[in-house]
């Protein structure tokens, strides 16, 4: 397949009207952060199309929520736009039922370079740059499970085929059929440069959200030859990074040893240019039921010692230019069963084996209601039902660490590898 090569810019899941999220105690010099940090990641995606000469900017779902932007995120998109139809770049925006751009207000019309993709219905249009076709553009609808839909497609000798989706690509089945990129949303984390594009590209957000998107955040650039051969480069756009860092326990120390052992990996972060959000868990390498380790596990649990250190480490480092703050400290539960309690006539015993079979059994619902008495009104059973868990085994982990600690108290317990293998990250 031959044609002309052309460059384009694939982002998605921007969110500009949305903060950062996941920390209880935001510190009063970083509240500007948390509030702009999706934005100013976004206009540096923006920013990256300009300098890159891109020709097109494919924005693959969940750039905003338009019927709920407030004045100031509406004035950014409009500038942005604005930018882009100024340097004679196209932008594809696929509007999902979370951005509804179709309720675009009339009074700041749309520069002529914003193309509005339906993701509703299967749609098949000529990808364009002024007047020339260089590709063709598919939109595909998703379940309300958010899985794609897609017709058998039939392959275009003539020209290349983009399809931009948001929503998870179904395994096992020949999606690549007929489309040579496909342009995903919904993943905030980039799969990787190594998958082949025929397999399905999902760039990732701009910004990692919360603690539990660590790492290097940006958009794809995307070279297509004249052969019809896609080279891809991502870019950084994160302007603050969540970052997880885990310690074992230093044998036979105290906790100010311990204070010394995070105080040098601190020092070791900070050497970037942007602030990091750190998130510290703690493990105990013996993996010993009366380990030398155990009982300053333990306090950090259950004595405050998490409160001390994170003080400590907020103090000397949370105020930097670039700050590394630390918003959370815990003890994370080792992942191989030492402790022998299957021949022990304990209650201890008896919950560890529940767990167990939980564990066991991953389609065993965890239907569980906490005892009531009557009291608070009949809204209280359905509180305390648990319907819809998203971290399976990070539940069983935390119930039988907690069990460990109260009904022993004497060792940090260790659990299996399956426990938390079953957790699958989908597209949000």
């Amino acid at each position: 397949m031959s044609g002309p090569g052309f460059r384009f810019l694939h982002a998605s899941d921007l969110h500009v009207d949305q903060p950062l999220e996941g920390v209880a105690d935001v510190p009063e010099h970083l509240v500007t952060l948390f509030l702009h940090a999706r934005r100013q990641a976004a206009e540096a995606v923006f920013e990256a199309a300009i300098q890159e000469a891109v020709t097109v900017v494919i924005l693959s779902g969940h750039v905003a929520h338009i019927p709920d932007a407030d004045a100031t995120t509406l004035d950014f998109l409009y500038r942005q736009l604005y930018r882009m139809d100024a340097a004679g770049i196209d932008v594809y925006w696929l509007d999902t039922p979370q951005d509804e751009v179709i309720r675009w207000p009339a009074a700041l019309p749309l520069p002529a370079c914003t193309r509005i993709v339906d993701a509703k219905d299967f749609t098949r249009q000529p990808l364009r740059q002024g007047g020339q076709v260089l590709a063709n553009l598919l939109t595909l609808p998703t379940s309300d499970q958010g899985v794609l839909t897609a017709p058998t497609l039939a392959a275009d000798p003539h020209r290349i085929t983009i399809a931009v989706a948001h929503g998870e690509l179904p395994a096992g089945k020949g999606w690549s059929t007929g489309v040579d990129y496909w342009a995903l949303g919904g993943l905030h984390a980039c799969n990787g440069l190594g998958a082949t594009p025929r397999g399905g590209t999902y760039c990732g957000s701009p910004q990692g959200a919360s603690p539990s998107e660590p790492g290097p955040h940006g958009c794809l650039i995307v070279e297509v030859d004249s052969h019809g051969e896609f080279h891809r480069r991502f870019v950084e756009t994160d302007v603050a990074r969540w970052v997880t860092v885990t310690q074992e326990l230093p044998g036979g120390t105290d906790q100010a040893g311990l204070l010394r052992v995070l105080r040098e990996r601190a020092a070791q972060l900070n050497s970037g240019s942007r602030p990091l959000l750190v998130s510290w868990q703690l493990s105990d390498g013996d993996l010993q039921r009366n380990g030398s380790n155990d009982g300053l596990a333990r306090h950090i649990r259950q004595g405050g010692g998490d409160v001390e250190l994170l003080a400590a480490l907020r103090g000397e480092f949370g105020g930097g230019k670039p700050p590394v703050w630390s918003n959370s400290l815990r003890v994370k539960r080792p992942v191989d069963l030492r402790l022998n309690c299957q021949e022990e006539e304990t209650v201890l015993s008896d919950l560890l084996q529940c767990v167990q079979q939980y564990d066991a059994d991953p389609e065993r619902p965890l239907d569980v209601v906490l005892p009531w008495n009557g009291a608070g009104g009949d809204e209280w059973p359905e509180l305390a039902r648990m319907r819809e868990v998203h971290d399976r085994g990070g539940l069983l982990r935390s119930v039988a660490t907690m069990a460990t600690d109260i009904l022993r108290g004497d060792a940090v317990l260790a659990l299996p590898d399956s426990i938390g293998a079953l957790d699958r990250k989908r597209p949000q």
